[in-house]
C-alpha cells in the first residue's frame, strides 16, 4: 500500500513538473515577442509602466507610423497580451497639433484607466486634463521615452466622459486645446471612467 502511494505521489509530482516545464517553454519570453511573435525586432518600446497586476507598454513598430499601447501579464516566465489599442497613422495629428491623445480603459484590473499620447512639439512642456462634469483638472506625467516624449494620465479619480486636453508651454501658457468624448471610444460598460 505504501509503495503504491509513493508511486502515485511520484507520478503526480512528475506530471506537475512536466506541466510546468511545458507551460514555461510554450509562450513568448520577452515583451517584444508577446507584442509581435513574427517580428519582435520591429517593435520599438517607448516606455513600460508597471501596475499592480500587469505591465502597460507604449510602443510603435519600425515599419509604420502608428502608435500602440498594450497591457501584458507575466506568468511562468511567459508574457501574454491582455489588451491592446493602436492609433493608426499619427503623423497628421502630430504635425497639426503637436501631440496625440487616446483613452485606454481599465481592462481586467490590470491597469487603471488612462489618457496617453505622444508629444512632438518641443514647445509643449505639459498636458492638462479638465473633466467637464465637475471642472476637476490634473497634470499629466511627461516621460522622456527611448525615442519619443510620452504623456500619461491616470484617469481613476475622474468622472464622466467629456474632457478637455490642453497643451501648455513651460510658462503655463495654452498652446492648443482639444475636446474629447470618451463615450464614443469606450464600448464595454465595465471599462470606462466612472459613469456620470
Amino acid at each position: 500500500m505504501k509503495k503504491m502511494l509513493s508511486i502515485s505521489v511520484a507520478f503526480f509530482v512528475l506530471l506537475l513538473f512536466s506541466f510546468l516545464v511545458i507551460r514555461y517553454n510554450s509562450g513568448p519570453k520577452t515583451i517584444k515577442e508577446a507584442l509581435s511573435i513574427s517580428h519582435p525586432e520591429k517593435i520599438n518600446i517607448i516606455h513600460e509602466e508597471s501596475t499592480e497586476h500587469g505591465i502597460v507598454v507604449f510602443y510603435h513598430k519600425s515599419s509604420d507610423t502608428g502608435f500602440s499601447a498594450a497591457v501584458l501579464k507575466e506568468s511562468f516566465g511567459n508574457y501574454e497580451v491582455i489588451y491592446s489599442a493602436a492609433q493608426g497613422d499619427i503623423s497628421e495629428p502630430l504635425n497639426r497639433f503637436g501631440f496625440t491623445y487616446m483613452f485606454f480603459p481599465s481592462i481586467k484590473n490590470t491597469s487603471p484607466p488612462m489618457y496617453y499620447g505622444l508629444i512632438q512639439n518641443p514647445d509643449i512642456a505639459q498636458i492638462k486634463i479638465i473633466e467637464q462634469k465637475r471642472g476637476m483638472d490634473g497634470r499629466t506625467k511627461i516621460i522622456e521615452g527611448t525615442d519619443s516624449r510620452l504623456w500619461l494620465m491616470d484617469m481613476s479619480p475622474f468622472e464622466g466622459s467629456e474632457f478637455q486636453i490642453i497643451a501648455l508651454s513651460k510658462d503655463n501658457k495654452e498652446i492648443l486645446k482639444r475636446n474629447d468624448n470618451l463615450s464614443l471610444q469606450v464600448t464595454d460598460v465595465n471599462q470606462s471612467v466612472k459613469a456620470e
